[in-house]
């Protein structure tokens, strides 16, 4: 799945644009900046919100599969 995608499907799912994901995605990344493990995440940089997304997603999906 590509960012674009990603972005359109959060954004149907929660009833808004995928802007305003967007705008909501920056201020959580801001927010976690200085987090220690969110920093040693992104090798100490602060993401794009395309890196954020694509990042996290591939942890989830690794996760799931490792349940199973």
């Amino acid at each position: 799945m590509n960012f674009e995608t990603i972005m359109q499907k959060i954004a149907m799912d929660d009833g808004t644009t995928p802007e305003k994901v967007c705008e909501e995605m920056e201020a959580a990344i801001q927010a976690a900046k200085d987090n220690p493990n969110f920093r040693q995440l992104f090798g100490g940089r602060v993401p794009s919100i395309e890196e954020f997304v694509l990042t996290t997603a591939r942890l989830v999906n690794n996760e799931k599969h490792l349940r199973l």
